[in-house]
């Protein structure tokens, strides 16, 4: 395999950013509908998950200060970044932020550099287009992903996620031990 760029997005394909939402709406919100993390297969967007006028609650939960400083790490994830380095590709980290939290950037990169370490925070493009983004694959859990840029000169690797599940005919990451087999797929290896 000839040494390439591979994006790789954050929320949802690095962290779990779903299933932590989920519980944080559970906490705050009771008394309203309950989805589980597989349940939100309606759009890529938590608002549109959920009855029009609850925006409002959605949004208070991710863009609150703090909740992308909490999230997890998913498993292999940083094992897998640290073998497509060893294996020569250059690993950048992409990812978009909401216009209306201006913390969330400073987050991403506080949870990058605990959980993934400095070098990985260094090499971080933060850009709500993401088909700007010099790279040759990215992994993102988005279905489409439409910009400036139609169609993006990159390869696009679904990580697997309950709002993706009916897109049919993509390279799919269900796991990050077996990003290579992605890899070799969506390169044609």
């Amino acid at each position: 395999m000839k040494p390439l760029i591979i994006g790789v997005d954050i929320d949802d394909t690095l962290n779990d950013f779903k299933p932590t939402f989920c519980e944080e709406w559970d906490r705050m919100y009771p008394d309203e509908i309950h989805l589980s993390p597989d349940e939100l297969t309606g759009s890529f967007y938590l608002n549109e998950c959920y009855p029009p006028d609850l925006a409002d609650k959605v949004d208070a939960i991710f863009l609150a200060p703090g909740f992308h400083r909490g999230l997890k790490l998913k498993p292999y994830a940083s094992e897998a970044l640290e073998q497509m380095v060893a294996d020569g590709h250059k690993v950048s980290v992409c990812t978009a932020a909401h216009p209306k939290s201006p913390w969330m950037y400073a987050e991403k990169i506080e949870w990058l550099t605990r959980e993934l370490g400095m070098s990985f925070a260094k090499r971080t493009h933060i850009a709500n287009d993401k088909t700007l983004i010099d790279v040759d694959v990215l992994i993102d859990d988005r279905p489409e992903i439409r910009g400036d840029r139609d169609p993006p000169h990159w390869k696009h690797i679904l990580f697997d996620a309950p709002c993706n599940r009916h897109v049919t005919g993509k390279p799919r990451l269900t796991d990050w031990r077996r990003w290579r087999e992605a890899i070799n797929e969506v390169m044609g290896y």
